[in-house]
C-alpha cells in the first residue's frame, strides 16, 4: 500500500468515531488527496480505492466478532466504494440510524457474502447445478432480517441485478411495511434510478421498455397470493417474450408462510406454492430465488430437491444462518433451553418470566365468554401495574417520543378481545379514580425489586416517578393522530372497521414523552407486526406447532436503552414448551454453522418430540423421514425416582455390578481425576446392567430399558464399537455416601431439583446431571489442551477423533443435596406460589439416588427425536449430534 495513502487512512481512523465513517471520508477526500500528492496521480484512482479496501479488511478483522461457518469460506463480494452505490448509501444511513460499527461490519460480511452466492450463480460463467439458484437466510424473530434483505438487495444491484421482487406475506398492511421500509433503506443512491413498481402490470410504469432502460433497476413488493403472483408471473413471461433477459433476484420474506406446498398427494402443489416456483423456473438461468425465516422447519422438512421435477424450493444449493446483533432477545436468552434429546444440557433463561396460574387462566376464559363478570386474575393485573412503571421509567428516562407497549395476547377470536377488553378497561378506571392506586403500584414495584434484584441497579428510585399520567386520557379516546399522555387502549385483530387499532406516531411527531399503548389482539400481532417499546406481555396462546408459537413471539427483539424493563406472564407449561422449541433451534442453527456439505448432499437434521409439540404442521412436513443416522449421542438420567424401594434395588443392583467387575478388571484411579474406571467391560454385562436398573417411568431415553439394552448388543457389533469404560464419578468436594460393599469410598454428587408442587411427590427432575468435562473422564488427554473447558471444544474433539470407546458413568446423588442455587422447600413454600415455579429446592429424600449416562460414539436413535427431510436417490445423510454438557453442581 503506497506510504502516503496508509498515513492518510490511519490517521482518519484516529480521530473518526468508527471505521465505517472513516472509510466513507477517505473515499470522499481520496480526489483531494490525489490533487495534494502529486506522487499519487501516477496511481489509477480504482488501483487507489482497491488498497483502501485491502487496507480495511485487515483493520476490520480487528472487530470482527462472530461470523457463522457457513460463511466462511465464501470469497465475500468486493465492497462497492463509489458514494453513490446502493450499498455505501444503505450503510450510511445504518451509521446515521446510529448502528454500532462491529454490528454494520457483522452484516455487510453476511450480505457480502450471501451476494457472492447469489453472484456467481447468476453469472455467465456459472456452473451452478438445477438452476436457479435456490437459497436459504435463517435469522431470529424480531431480529432484523430485513436490515439483511436491504443490504442483499443493495448489492444485487450494485452487482448489476436489474429485478428484485419481494415475496412478502400474506396481509397486505405488512406488505406496504415492507415495501415503504425497503425503499427508504435503497433511496439515494445515484449509480442507478431505483424504479419502486407497486404491482408488475402492463401500465406504462411496468413497461419493460422504460424499466429496463439506461442505468433503471426495479423493486417490487408482492403479496403471496394467488392474484398477485399470477400478475406478477404473467408480466414476467411477457417481458422474457419481449426479448428483454433482466437478471432477476426473488426474495421470498417469511418464506415458511404462503410458499409451501400442504398438498397431501406429493404430485400436487397448492396453487401459491405452484406460482412462486413457475415466477422463479420462467428464466431460470437468469434468475436467484433467496428465501428469508425465522422458523425453517417447513421449508427444510417439505419437500425433496427432486419434488415436482426438480422444481422444488427446497434449498439446495445454500443455506446460511444469520446472527442476530448485540442486545437481541431471543428464546435462548428469555427462556434458556430444555435438556436436548437426551437431556444432555439445559440452561436458563432471564429472569423476566412470571407465571399464570391454572385457575388464572380460567378467570380469563370465563371473561372472554361472558360467562362470569369476572375479576380480572391478579397476575393481569400485576402485569398491567408493571406496564404502568415501565411507562413512568421510560419517561423519567427521557425515552419520549419511543412508544411504550403492552401486549395482551389471550385468544385469537374476536369476541374475546372485546370482551376482556372491556374488564381491563373496568380495572384502568379503578385504578384512575382509586386513592389507593400509587399505593397498588409501589406494592408491585417493590414485588419486582425483590424477585429482579439483578436489575435494581439499572432503575431509578419508586419517588422520582411520576404516575400523573393515570389521571389523563384512556382507552380508544383519541383520533389516529392524537397521542396524549394518557394509555391508548387498542383492539388489533384484523377487524378493518374499528377505529382503535394500533397506530403508533410516525417520525413526524415531535411528542417529549414515551406515549403508552395497551394492545389486545390475536392473529395480526401472530407474525410480522413489531411492538415498539413491549414492555409488558401476557401471554396465553396455545399452538400445535413450534414454528406458529415462536412467530407469536412480538417479545422478541431489541430493547436497547430499556433492557431491564420487559417481563412476560405465561403458563409454566408454556414456558416449557419455548424452552423445548429455543433447544430444538439451538441446534439446528449450530447443525447448520458448523457444516460445510451442499444442503443437497446433507439434509439438516431437526430435533423433533410430538409429546411436547409439533415442529411444524404435519402437511408442511411431507418429506420427513423419521429414520436417521447420526454420530453421538449421551442420554443421562435427569428424571429420578422418589420411592425408597426404587432407590434401595438401583444401589444393590449397582453394589453388586462393582463387585463383578473388580473380580474380573483392573481399577484405574488417578488421584488427578475425580472418578474410579473399570476399562474393556463387555456390553452384554453393561446391557444387563440396564435391563435391571429401575428408571423413572417418563424418561425419554430409558422409556424400555430391555429395548436399549437389546439395541446396546446389536449397535455394538453392528458399528464395530470397543468394549465399554465403566466410570463411577467421585469428586473430590463430595461427603462419604456412608454406603458399604464398594471396594472405594464413593463420594456423593449434589443437585438439586426444580420445584413442581403437582409432580414432586412421585419423582425428582434435576434438569442435568453430567459435570463439565464428565463425559471425558475415561479419556487420556493432554493437560494443555483447551477442548475441556467448554462445551463447544468438549463436542468437538470427541466428534474429531473418532472415538469407538463407548461409556455408562455412574453417580450416586446426595439424598440431602444442597447446591449455590437451591433453597428448602419450607422457605420456597412461604413464596407467594406464582414465584414457586421452577425454582431450585434442596433434595431431602430417604436414600441416596444412583443415576446414570450413556455415551455411545455412533448408531441409530432408539426412539424418533429427530426428523430430517427424506435424500434418498440424492445422498445417504449422515450428521452429528450435539454433546452439551451441564452445569456441575458439586463445586
Amino acid at each position: 500500500m503506497n506510504d502516503i495513502l496508509q498515513r492518510w487512512c490511519e490517521d482518519k481512523i484516529a480521530n473518526s468515531k468508527s471505521l465505517d465513517l472513516a472509510k466513507m471520508e477517505i473515499v470522499r477526500g481520496l480526489d483531494g488527496l490525489i490533487q495534494t500528492w502529486s506522487e499519487l496521480r501516477s496511481i489509477t484512482r480504482t488501483e487507489l480505492l482497491r488498497q483502501v479496501e485491502r487496507f480495511f479488511q485487515v483493520r476490520e478483522q480487528e472487530v470482527l466478532t462472530t461470523i457463522p461457518r457457513s460463511l466462511q469460506n465464501i470469497d465475500p463480494v468486493d465492497e462497492p466504494l463509489n458514494a453513490d452505490s446502493f450499498w455505501y448509501t444503505y450503510k450510511k444511513n445504518l451509521v446515521e440510524k446510529k448502528w454500532p460499527e462491529d454490528e454494520i461490519y457483522k452484516l455487510g460480511i453476511s450480505c457480502r457474502k450471501i451476494a457472492a452466492t447469489l453472484n456467481s450463480a447468476a453469472s455467465e460463467e456459472t456452473d451452478l447445478q438445477d438452476p436457479p439458484l435456490r437459497g436459504l437466510a435463517i435469522g431470529h424473530v424480531q431480529s432484523g432480517k430485513t436490515a439483511s434483505m436491504a443490504g442483499v438487495i443493495s448489492l444485487a444491484f450494485d452487482y448489476n441485478y436489474d429485478l428484485v421482487i419481494v415475496l412478502s406475506g400474506t396481509i397486505e398492511s405488512l406488505r406496504k411495511q415492507t415495501q415503504v421500509r425497503l425503499s427508504s433503506d435503497l433511496r439515494g443512491a445515484s449509480s442507478r434510478t431505483l424504479v419502486v413498481c407497486d404491482r408488475l402490470n402492463r401500465k406504462p410504469i411496468c413497461l419493460p421498455q422504460n424499466i429496463f432502460s439506461g442505468k433503471n433497476c426495479v423493486l417490487n413488493v408482492c403479496l403471496k397470493n394467488s392474484t398477485r403472483l399470477r400478475q406478477t408471473k404473467r408480466w414476467l413471461e411477457w417481458v422474457i417474450e419481449s426479448k428483454y433477459e433482466p437478471r432477476i433476484l426473488i426474495i421470498d420474506d417469511e418464506a415458511d408462510q404462503g410458499g409451501i406446498n400442504t398438498q397431501a398427494d406429493r404430485n400436487e402443489v397448492t396453487t401459491v406454492a405452484k406460482l412462486i416456483r413457475e415466477i422463479v423456473h420462467i428464466h431460470p438461468v437468469k434468475t436467484s430465488y433467496l428465501a428469508y425465516t425465522a422458523t425453517p422447519y417447513a421449508n427444510l422438512l417439505n419437500e425433496a430437491p427432486d419434488a415436482d421435477n426438480g422444481r422444488s424450493l427446497y434449498p439446495r444449493h445454500a443455506i446460511f444462518v444469520l446472527e442476530p446483533g448485540k442486545g437481541y432477545f431471543g428464546a435462548k436468552e428469555i427462556f434458556g433451553m430444555s435438556s436436548d434429546s437426551f437431556g444432555e444440557e439445559s440452561e436458563d433463561g432471564l429472569n423476566i418470566i412470571r407465571y399464570v396460574l391454572p385457575d388464572e387462566v380460567k378467570q380469563i376464559q370465563n371473561i372472554q365468554k361472558s360467562l362470569l363478570s369476572d375479576d380480572l386474575p391478579e397476575s393481569l393485573k400485576y402485569a398491567i401495574i408493571w406496564f404502568l412503571c415501565s411507562v413512568a421509567v421510560r419517561r423519567y428516562r427521557g425515552h419520549g417520543p419511543q412508544p411504550t407497549t403492552m401486549l395482551i395476547h389471550t385468544s385469537h377470536r374476536t369476541i374475546h378481545h372485546t370482551n376482556l377488553a372491556e374488564s381491563i378497561q373496568e380495572y384502568l378506571q379503578s385504578l384512575n379514580s382509586s386513592n389507593h392506586s400509587v399505593e397498588k403500584i409501589k406494592k408491585v414495584w417493590d414485588s419486582e425489586m425483590e424477585l429482579a434484584p439483578d436489575l435494581i441497579s439499572e432503575l431509578p428510585e419508586f419517588e422520582k416517578l411520576d404516575f400523573s399520567f393515570l389521571l389523563n386520557k384512556t382507552m380508544g379516546d383519541r383520533s389516529p393522530s392524537d397521542f396524549h399522555s394518557g394509555i391508548h387502549f387498542c383492539i388489533d385483530n384484523g377487524n378493518q372497521s374499528r377505529e382503535n387499532r394500533l397506530n403508533y406516531p410516525d417520525e413526524t411527531w415531535r411528542g417529549d414523552f414515551s406515549p403508552a399503548f395497551i394492545v389486545i389482539g390475536g392473529n395480526t400481532l401472530a407474525r410480522g407486526l413489531t411492538l415498539e417499546g413491549l414492555v409488558s406481555t401476557f401471554f396465553l396462546r396455545v399452538s400445535k406447532t413450534s414454528d406458529t408459537l415462536m412467530q407469536m413471539g412480538r417479545w422478541f427483539g431489541y430493547r436497547r436503552g430499556y433492557d431491564d424493563l420487559p417481563r412476560i406472564w405465561m403458563t409454566p407449561a408454556t414456558v416449557s414448551i419455548f424452552q423445548f422449541i429455543s433447544r430444538v433451534d439451538q441446534e439446528l442453527r449450530e447443525q447448520i454453522k458448523t457444516s460445510v456439505q451442499d444442503p443437497s448432499q446433507m439434509a439438516p437434521v431437526i430435533l423433533h418430540n410430538p409429546d411436547i409439540i409439533q415442529i411444524t404442521p404435519k402437511n408442511k412436513r411431507s418429506a420427513a423421514s423419521n429414520d436417521i443416522s447420526y454420530g453421538i449421542s449421551a442420554p443421562q438420567t435427569i428424571y429420578l425416582a422418589k420411592d425408597p424401594a426404587i432407590l434401595r434395588k438401583n444401589i444393590e443392583l449397582t453394589t453388586s455390578f462393582e463387585n463383578l467387575l473388580r473380580e474380573s478388571y483392573s481399577k484405574n484411579v488417578n488421584p488427578d481425576k475425580p472418578c474410579v474406571i473399570y476399562r474393556g467391560v463387555p456390553v452384554n454385562m453393561i446391557s444387563e446392567y440396564i435391563t435391571n436398573f429401575v428408571f423413572w417411568q417418563n424418561q425419554r431415553a430409558f422409556q424400555n430399558p430391555q429395548k436399549l439394552a437389546e439395541w446396546l448388543v446389536d449397535s455394538h457389533n453392528k458399528f464395530s464399537w470397543n468394549d465399554w469404560n465403566v466410570v463411577f464419578v467421585n469428586p473430590d468436594s463430595g461427603e462419604d455416601s456412608g454406603l458399604e460393599g464398594f471396594s472405594f469410598t464413593w463420594r456423593v454428587s449434589n443437585r438439586s431439583a426444580v420445584y413442581d408442587n403437582d409432580k414432586m411427590q412421585s419423582y425428582i427432575y434435576i434438569k442435568s446431571l453430567r459435570g463439565p468435562g464428565d463425559i471425558l473422564l475415561d479419556l487420556d488427554i493432554p493437560d494443555d489442551l483447551t477442548v475441556k473447558n467448554t462445551a463447544q471444544g468438549r463436542r468437538e474433539y470427541l466428534t474429531s477423533k473418532d472415538i469407538k470407546q463407548p461409556l455408562l458413568l455412574l453417580y450416586m446423588i446426595n439424598k440431602s443435596s444442597s447446591t449455590r442455587k437451591s433453597i428448602s422447600m419450607d422457605d420456597l413454600l412461604a413464596k407467594p406460589e406464582q414465584d414457586r415455579t421452577n425454582k431450585r429446592v434442596n433434595l431431602s429424600e430417604p436414600e441416596h439416588i444412583i443415576a446414570l449416562s450413556l455415551f455411545w460414539p455412533g448408531g441409530k436413535e432408539l426412539s424418533t427425536n429427530y426428523i430430517q427431510i427424506d435424500l434418498d436417490g440424492f445422498v445417504q445423510p449422515e450428521s452429528d449430534a450435539d454433546i452439551n454438557d451441564a452445569e456441575d453442581e458439586d463445586s
